[in-house]
């Protein structure tokens, strides 16, 4: 789980009244754990009751269904692999020519310059990956096949949750969710569930 205001991580954390909080890592004014705080003065400083999240979370996978003309059975190929693989490069490849430019007109001495150049190593790096991945079957046939286990789990989830224990829980939605941010907003929070691999998943809110 991550803070949408900073970045950095939230961390479990039990209240006096035995309850437990979720907490942005930037708020720990320990020096034990400052490698995990993104932002000093980042505004989200409320404790979110952990279940409350928790809950959030799990009527978010409850009321996902597939966007497909057979009984919600779509499945994903090699071919929808190497599409969307074309896709994120192109995606990346136009990122990394607005950094460039955009470190073109800067002093290359400034620390914003050395930001940007670190965000074009990184997209560099990316589009290397993926353009690997691209040229290689044996992977793209994996990430199909790790597609198509979280379609199959999101069309069951509903049936088997309900018969589940807490392990069993657990491992479905590590299985699932890629990440959860919290944003603080001033009002109500925003909370966004990314399912894995989600680029391949056509879904909709019931």
């Amino acid at each position: 789980m991550y803070c949408g205001n900073c970045g950095a991580k939230l961390r479990y954390q039990s209240a006096s009244n035995g309850n437990t909080k979720l907490v942005c890592y930037s708020q720990d004014k320990s020096q034990t754990k400052r490698h995990l705080v993104k932002d000093d003065n980042c505004p989200n400083h409320t404790r979110y009751p952990a279940k409350d999240v928790e809950d959030v979370v799990i009527n978010t996978i409850l009321n996902l269904s597939f966007n497909s003309d057979e009984n919600n059975k779509k499945t994903v190929s090699v071919f929808d692999i190497k599409v969307n693989l074309q896709n994120e490069i192109s995606k990346k490849q136009a990122q990394l020519a607005r950094l460039t430019e955009k470190f073109s007109k800067i002093d290359i001495d400034s620390p914003l310059a050395e930001a940007i150049e670190t965000q074009m190593d990184q997209t560099n790096i990316e589009i290397e990956q993926l353009l690997m991945e691209l040229n290689n079957t044996v992977a793209q046939e994996a990430r199909a096949n790790k597609v198509n286990k979280i379609i199959y789990t999101i069309n069951n989830f509903k049936e088997a949750w309900e018969h589940m224990d807490m392990r069993e829980r657990r491992e479905v939605c590590n299985e699932i969710i890629e990440s959860v941010i919290i944003t603080e907003t001033g009002d109500k929070p925003s909370i966004q569930v990314n399912l894995q691999l989600q680029q391949y998943l056509n879904l909709r809110k019931e």
